[in-house]
């Protein structure tokens, strides 16, 4: 009986600890509300430092896709955890650039709620925000961008 029991305990243990999602070009759910939305393209910040004060700028830009994997982040992120694992969709590259005030549509949101990004010079930057699928609509070009790229209003939930 207890062979059984850590058979199965293992089981779980190795179902539970895999961390890597796949490639992916396509999101796994989209989001109501979202979807069809028009919008322009506006310059993504976000907040960093101890106490989340200090504004920085990250690439207005678009990626073909991402891999999704999870990640664990420190106390800090999440006040009632010291350590918690986050959905993370992470991009790699400098990505196409899209210009501030760009119009732009929103095919649908991925359900990871933090994004990485690997520059060409090999740095991983982690941000506490997710990804948009949109369709440029000058070009007609479809890809990912960060979700702070897109109006508050326009996102459909909260970011």
């Amino acid at each position: 009986m207890i062979k059984y029991f850590l058979v199965f305990f293992m089981f779980l243990c190795l179902v539970s600890c895999s961390d890597e999602q796949g490639f992916t070009d396509q999101a796994s759910s989209v989001q109501s509300g979202v979807s069809g939305t028009k919008t322009e393209m506006q310059q993504p910040t976000v907040q960093v430092g101890p106490a989340q004060n200090i504004t920085v700028k990250i690439p207005a830009a678009m990626w073909d896709s991402f891999v999704e994997n999870q990640i664990t982040v420190p106390f800090g992120l999440h006040e009632d955890q010291a350590y918690t694992k986050v959905k993370t969709c992470q991009v790699k590259g400098e990505g196409k650039p899209i210009a501030i005030g760009e119009p732009i549509e929103i095919i649908q949101e991925e359900t990871c709620t933090h994004a990485s990004f690997t520059n060409n010079s090999g740095m991983l930057k982690h941000y506490n925000v997710g990804m948009f699928k949109v369709k440029v609509i000058s070009t007609g070009e479809e890809g990912w961008i960060f979700g702070v790229s897109i109006p508050e209003s326009a996102r459909g939930s909260d970011e």
